[in-house]
């Protein structure tokens, strides 16, 4: 018997890839009425606006990304993928809100050698500091001293830190630039340049293409690489994919899916895991595979495995509190992805998403903000 710690999107693709190995007996928690985690999609009766309350889209980069697509062609969604191409106007203007202005980022080659605000130079100098600057031997440092020491502080403060609070929410003077972005971090170990790495690496780009072209990739993965897909979205909101997933698992059968379920104590040895729920009754499984976050699964382990708890507990956990608007008509005069306020600005928002301008919603404008709060 396998037991799983979690419905949100991590606890449910655990399941189907269980039952998809031939698992069988498999219990999901789940310490709420619904399954989703952080993804949540509310439609609007009146207006059939849909609000997202958790993420809105999806990256297909990496082997995450091709991952997410393989599973999406597995549950039969092809056809409610609503895809952002690489051209589209969110995927090429985003804005800084900084000294109480918009500035949009420059994305094209030649905007490197103009004087854009609000950087007081050309960005040029920061890509000629860092392939000038000796390199930094050194095992880690964190995002912020990286590219302040390579690029310079204007491109760590309005950039990286912005894109630091827009990606994770997390502070980059604290974030790990070997953990959060080791490419970077590993060019200038190995050719004491991240430009001279860069290039490397678009030299090597079609070698490693092409010895990954043996590697059959679903009809999905194609289409995106052939209508140059930046991120995606789902017809009817996130929660679609959860919902399908469900829906899979559930048909499959082996599994019970137990709401309200509140683990408070659990039990680790080996060859056994014992856990109580809502501190009454106690279950007993052979596998344990948790989606906690490590906040709430540090207190579970504390007692029988109080230096892996205490290493959990150290990891940063931060709310974000997120506010979605609507207005009636097109009200936003530029066509965007959105805004990102960096921390130094001292502003309570990490940003605003244009929505209606990633997914048009009937005659309005839909924006979400967010503002984070340290646990």
């Amino acid at each position: 018997m396998t037991l799983i710690l979690g419905g949100g999107i991590g606890g449910l693709s655990a399941a189907h890839y269980l039952i998809k190995a031939g698992t069988k007996n498999i219990t999901l928690l789940e310490s709420t009425n619904r399954v989703g985690g952080w993804i949540q999609s509310i439609k609007d009766p009146k207006t059939g606006i849909i609000f997202e309350k958790g993420p809105r889209t999806l990256r297909i980069r990496g082997n995450i990304g091709m991952n997410t697509l393989s599973l999406i062609e597995e549950l039969g969604l092809e056809h409610k993928i609503k895809p952002i191409t690489i051209d589209h106007p969110s995927s090429k203007n985003r804005f800084i809100f900084v000294n109480n202005r918009l500035h949009i980022l420059p994305t094209s080659f030649s905007a490197l050698f103009k004087k854009t605000p609000p950087f007081s130079t050309r960005l040029f100098r920061g890509i000629w500091r860092d392939l000038t600057s000796p390199a930094k031997k050194s095992n880690d440092d964190t995002v912020y001293a990286f590219i302040e020491r390579r690029f310079g502080v204007e491109v760590a403060d309005y950039l990286v830190s912005s894109m630091i609070c827009g990606i994770c929410a997390g502070d980059a003077k604290e974030i790990s630039v070997k953990f959060f972005i080791p490419n970077l971090f590993e060019a200038e170990q190995k050719y004491g340049s991240v430009v001279k790495g860069y290039i490397k690496e678009i030299m090597q780009k079609k070698k490693v293409e092409d010895s990954k072209s043996s590697n059959p990739l679903g009809s999905v993965h194609e289409k995106a690489k052939l209508e140059k897909w930046n991120v995606f979205g789902m017809d009817g909101g996130m929660v679609t994919l959860v919902d399908a997933v469900k829906e899979e698992i559930e048909v499959a059968k082996g599994i019970d899916i137990k709401f309200n379920s509140q683990v408070t104590d659990l039990s680790i040895q080996p060859g056994s895991v014992k856990c109580r729920v809502n501190g009454k009754e106690f279950f007993e499984y052979k596998h344990l595979i948790s989606s906690l976050s490590a906040i709430h699964l540090a207190p579970l382990l504390k007692e029988e495995h109080p230096i892996l708890a205490d290493e959990l507990s150290k990891i940063p956990f931060v709310t974000v509190a997120v506010v979605n608007l609507a207005f009636k008509g097109q009200l936003l005069d530029r066509e965007a992805f959105g805004f990102l306020v960096p921390p130094s600005q001292g502003l309570p928002i990490l940003g605003v998403i244009f929505d209606s301008c990633n997914f048009p919603q009937e005659n309005h404008t839909v924006l979400t903000s967010q503002q984070i709060q340290q646990v």
